[in-house]
């Protein structure tokens, strides 16, 4: 081993994080599902980066590549280098360092910014970044670190972390210059085949940070088992940006405090990962068994101009979080204005899988949008006055198996013009089932009294778009919504008029639950032109005037026969129960962390036009989101 900079004694711990199961067992319902297949981060990839996706998930095409992750495919055979407390890491990394070598940073240290040099290293010969901490003092592979192995006991506001041994194990990278030009970790371009593992990653109090990792055309770049995170009470915008990158994984890491004070005059957005804003190829991305918090998204792509979209992007077992003591209202408000919007937003990408995630805590502040856990809107962004990204997409996306809490919106579903009337080029082809939202419109969520849970519709007072800006080819099956208050209503739907054909076709909707709320649907906006705006405000008039072809077919609308929507028109095998009570739901529970699936005596039990109960599949559910707020697979 060779040693480099000044001694530091450091204090190691052992963990007691018991290794997660590696197996887990379920039923495949739905094209693209492998029964009996083994859980982890590899679940769809095999070694050699061999996808295992199936190949369409319902209408949407599954990703076509992926990034085999486990350190079995990561291999460092070559010397050990050691570098001690302030050394400096990029001279060590240009001049010292082979391909194939492992580079330890030393646990307890703080070490500068550092660029990752282009070394055309290979598959057989990643060099690999890390604590000097043996392995043995951090969790074991497949479990997601924590705060504790830095340090840090807790976090306010934020779910308890296991920390039988508080110590740090890990290595600090310090950002310490403010310039929003620079990077705590930068990659040059061409860099290739990283590991890195056991980091902490932040930056000093005060002042304003844009980035703190910036990939910037890497490949073969694998994050494992770290701590990204901004500071309390300061603007940070984002904690990693994936752009122009290729094969990227985040796994079993820790991101928080990122966010937007609504005094800057420059940060009007902010995520912990974010991508899809590149001149550059993109795509086979990762992010699995990670904590991801930020004020606006936790996961955002195509937040600016683009030339390409990313492809393949696998989005599971991942812990979506807001901590509430950022809303207005809250008892424990921290008193500071936060921009706060989506969960998770999706602006320019194809071919993604959402599956297995948890999302808890969103509200809307500061914005025009109500914090939807899921919002599918390819956007033409404007820069200089002139529209830069008329090639955005979102298509082919699956979400399901996933679960949400404390939201005031599931889905928006959404391809609007930009203030200048300019479109992306699509939003089609979406297929989504299997997924519960529940503790809708909870109690002092801010905005959540003017939201609607659901979105669907291609903007309006426009001008005739391309008929690929038209939303089409949405499936939605078997979801099951519940709310712990009453919502505003449960659709927000039009946009595209008879007047303006072609309409939305192809949407799907059939076997799922929602609540009416107080005004049931709405149309969105704007001139009596809106395909939406019938006459009769029936629900029936409404789909047949925005959707050819389409089906709505044996939901549940809870309050959609009473006032004041008593005596108009839906769809025929809809179901009109006056309340909850009356699905038979095992353990309601007031709508907030209850047990959702059907009773024996449920009415909508098997009553689906499958055949399955009405509702999302709870048993898959609670499978593929088992141990997500853990940080484990099991």
């Amino acid at each position: 081993m060779r040693t480099l900079s000044n001694p530091l004694d450091t204090t190691m711990r052992v963990s007691l994080v018991a290794l997660a199961s590696l197996l887990l067992s379920t039923s495949a319902l739905h094209a693209g599902t492998r029964a009996n297949a083994p859980a982890g981060e590899n679940l769809y990839c095999l070694p050699g980066d061999v996808p295992n996706f199936g190949d369409h998930d319902g209408p949407a095409a599954l990703p076509r590549s992926c990034y085999y992750t486990d350190s079995s495919a990561t291999p460092s055979p070559g010397h050990t280098i050691l570098v001690l407390s302030g050394g400096n890491v990029t001279n060590v990394l240009a001049n010292t360092a082979a391909c194939g070598d492992i580079v330890q940073l030393a646990a307890g240290g703080v070490f500068g910014p550092f660029t990752v040099p282009a070394k055309n290293c290979d598959a057989n010969h990643y060099i690999t970044i890390r604590t000097s901490a043996p392995d043995l003092s951090l969790p074991p592979e497949g479990t997601q670190i924590t705060p504790c192995y830095s340090g840090v006991a807790s976090l306010q506001g934020r779910p308890a972390y296991s920390c039988p041994v508080l110590a740090a194990a890990t290595a600090q990278i310090l950002f310490s210059n403010s310039s929003i030009t620079t990077y705590a970790i930068s990659f040059s371009p061409g860099a290739s085949y990283y590991r890195f593992i056991g980091l902490e990653i932040t930056r000093p109090a005060g002042g304003s940070y844009k980035t703190l990792v910036s990939l910037n055309g890497a490949s073969h770049v694998i994050f494992d088992r770290v701590w990204i995170h901004g500071t309390a009470l300061d603007t940070t915008y984002y904690g990693m940006s994936l752009d122009a990158s290729n094969y990227a994984a985040v796994i079993d890491s820790y991101f928080t405090d990122f966010h937007c004070l609504t005094s800057s005059t420059t940060c009007k957005d902010s995520s912990a990962i974010t991508g899809g804003s590149a001149t550059a190829p993109e795509g086979a991305w990762k992010l699995a068994n990670n904590f991801l918090e930020a004020s606006m998204e936790s996961f955002a792509t195509g937040e600016s101009g683009a030339t390409v979209t990313p492809a393949d992007l696998e989005i599971r077992h991942n812990y979506f979080f807001k901590p509430t003591f950022w809303m207005p209202g809250d008892p424990a408000y921290n008193g500071l204005g936060f921009y706060v919007r989506n969960v998770v937003e999706m602006k320019n990408s194809v071919r993604i899988l959402f599956e297995g995630n948890v999302s808890q805590n969103s509200w809307g502040y500061h914005q025009d949008q109500q914090g939807a856990a899921y919002f599918l809107t390819p956007r033409n962004h404007i820069t200089g006055g002139l529209p830069d990204c008329p090639i955005c997409i979102v298509t082919d996306v699956v979400i399901r198996f996933n679960r949400a809490s404390r939201v005031p919106q599931a889905f928006s579903l959404t391809i609007p013009p930009n203030t200048q009337r300019g479109y992306a080029y699509a939003a089609n082809t979406f297929s989504i089932h299997d997924d519960l939202f529940d503790d809708l419109n909870y109690q002092g969520c801010d905005q959540c009294s003017v939201t609607y849970t659901n979105q669907i519709f291609s903007g309006t007072n426009q001008n005739l778009p391309p008929p690929s800006a038209v939303l089409h080819d949405i499936t939605l099956s078997h979801v099951t919504q519940v709310a712990s208050g009453t919502p505003t209503g449960f659709l927000q739907l039009g946009g595209m008029t008879a007047a303006y054909p072609p309409q939305q076709s192809n949407i799907d909707i059939n076997n799922s639950i929602f609540i009416a709320g107080i005004h049931g649907l709405t149309n969105s906006g704007q001139p009596a032109s809106n395909c939406a705006n019938v006459s009769s405000g029936a629900p029936l008039a409404m789909f047949n005037a925005c959707w050819v072809p389409y089906s709505f077919l044996n939901n549940v609308v809870v309050g959609g026969g009473s006032l004041p929507f008593k005596n108009l028109q839906w769809p025929a095998s809809t179901f009109l129960p006056a309340k909850t009570d009356v699905i038979g739901f095992v353990n309601f529970n007031g709508g907030a962390g209850g047990d959702y699936h059907l009773s024996l005596s449920s009415p909508y039990k098997n009553a689906g036009t499958d055949g399955l109960d009405i509702g999302a599949n709870i048993d898959l559910v609670n499978s593929f989101t088992q141990g997500v707020t853990t940080g484990t697979w099991n």
